[in-house]
């Protein structure tokens, strides 16, 4: 079982991801594959790596022979890997939730959900993934295309959230 300290804010955690994930993908060890966590993918010669695979490999330096996933980490570290897994999927509720958090932006009134804190401001989830520029089911399918402009768009999606988080204290 692997430990280590990864940041408690939100915000925070994700910047370390982007990071990592910046770091991976200028490492010629490594292929970018989000269906994989961190799988050693003999044949190619490469590491095969999601986002949160990255922090994996560059973060707790897991040596590119190495096929693990979150669950051989502690508690406190698997749920913030699978925290990064959920937000590179667009996944918002999975994401405060393997945090332990409540979704700050979301909240139920009358079967609407409204995103009434961001910014000081109140928007619809529509609204919402806009001020994001992009749809956030979206999101999963740029996050692991081969196109470095849909890559680029991908981290330019996560830094918008990372801003968010960090206006909201998060």
């Amino acid at each position: 079982m692997k430990t280590s300290k990864l940041p408690d804010l939100s915000s925070e955690l994700l910047m370390v991801a982007m990071q990592d994930f910046e770091l991976v993908e200028n490492d010629d060890r490594y292929n970018i594959d989000m269906d994989n966590w961190h799988i050693n993918k003999k044949l190619e010669g490469k590491c095969s790596v999601c986002h949160a695979g990255a922090v994996m490999a560059k973060t707790f330096g897991v040596d590119v022979r190495t096929t693990i996933q979150p669950s051989r980490f502690d508690e406190d570290v698997s749920h913030k890997l699978c925290a990064i897994d959920s937000i590179r999927q667009g996944e918002l509720e999975s994401f405060f939730r393997h945090l332990e958090l409540a979704n700050p932006f979301f909240h139920s009134f009358q079967d609407h959900y409204y995103v009434p804190q961001c910014h000081g401001l109140a928007y619809d989830p529509e609204d919402f993934f806009e001020y994001l520029d992009l749809d956030v089911y979206g999101i999963a399918g740029l996050s692991n295309s081969k196109d470095p402009a849909h890559r680029e768009i991908y981290k330019n999606w996560i830094a918008s959230f990372i801003g968010i988080l960090q206006a909201e204290g998060l």
